[in-house]
């Protein structure tokens, strides 16, 4: 079987340190994160003030957050 390539485009990443997060999370449709069940508590935060920050300027797009998540239980964070 022949191995197909494909691309994926307008991806980037940043650091949740990254002080600017807050604002680009009203520039993003996707949001991804694989930091550990642990560290799940440490970043809700920050992406709850992300979306309060896009309602505050008026973004009423679509956000979809995927948490990649691979703990056992997981469930039970969400």
């Amino acid at each position: 079987m022949k191995r197909k390539k494909e691309y994926v485009e307008n991806i980037s990443a940043i650091s949740s340190m990254d002080e600017n997060l807050i604002r680009k999370i009203n520039d993003v449709s996707v949001i991804t994160t694989a930091v550990g069940g642990n560290v799940l508590v440490s970043i809700a935060p920050i992406i709850a003030k992300g979306i309060k920050y896009r309602y505050e300027n008026k973004n009423t797009e679509f956000l979809n957050i995927i948490p990649c998540e691979n703990l056992f239980g997981s469930a039970d964070f969400f």
